[in-house]
């Protein structure tokens, strides 16, 4: 059963595959279904800077040979290069803030 907000109503949908895009979220959509769901992501918070474009669309690159383990990648963003990493697990949060 799915409701739908906008129209204020309640109605049944059949499917034979449902494909959970909850991201971070989805186990806890998983959960709604069956409480006993096991975990099945992993959610990290991190830090990335947007600077002036250097990388083409469809190009990227991802360090994964840290000394400490984390990834580093550089990736096209909307006109401009995105470089980041994960830093540390964490919980999923609906509004995500910095840490000092």
């Amino acid at each position: 059963m799915v409701y739908d907000k906008i129209g204020k109503q309640e109605f049944k949908v059949k499917a034979k595959v449902i494909v959970n895009c909850a991201g971070v979220f989805s186990d806890v959509l998983r959960k709604m279904n069956d409480e006993n769901a096991s975990k099945k992501t992993l959610s990290a918070r991190g830090t990335h800077i947007i600077v002036d474009g250097m990388m083409s669309e469809g190009n990227g690159i991802l360090v994964s040979a840290t000394s400490d383990g984390r990834l580093v990648f550089i990736l096209p963003y909307r006109g401009y290069t995105m470089i980041g990493t994960t830093d540390v697990k964490d919980e999923p949060s609906k509004i995500p803030e910095a840490t000092e």
